[in-house]
């Protein structure tokens, strides 16, 4: 039996800086779906977040826990020109 994929999302705080691309509608048996989860972090920390897919199947709803730490490494301030360069 086909089954019919209905949405696909993260619930997921906008800070936490995940984001989705996936094509899913239907499955056949035996086939497979690809969603493409990116993380870009805006703060420091930890972030969390559920991927969440509605289908026809028994269960009617499939759930991924994501979850991330960004401890970015201490950078050096970049030094500033003294005097504006001509061109």
């Amino acid at each position: 039996v086909p089954l019919e994929v209905s949405d696909i999302y993260i619930d997921s705080s906008e800070q936490s800086g995940y984001s989705l691309k996936t094509e899913c509608n239907k499955l056949e048996a035996g086939q497979a779906c690809i969603a493409t989860v990116s993380w870009s972090p805006q703060q420091k920390g930890r972030s969390s977040g559920v991927l969440v897919v509605k289908h026809s199947g028994p269960t009617a709803l499939s759930s991924v826990p994501l979850k991330g730490e960004y401890n970015p490494a201490v950078m050096a301030k970049a030094d500033v020109f003294p005097q504006a360069v001509p061109g």
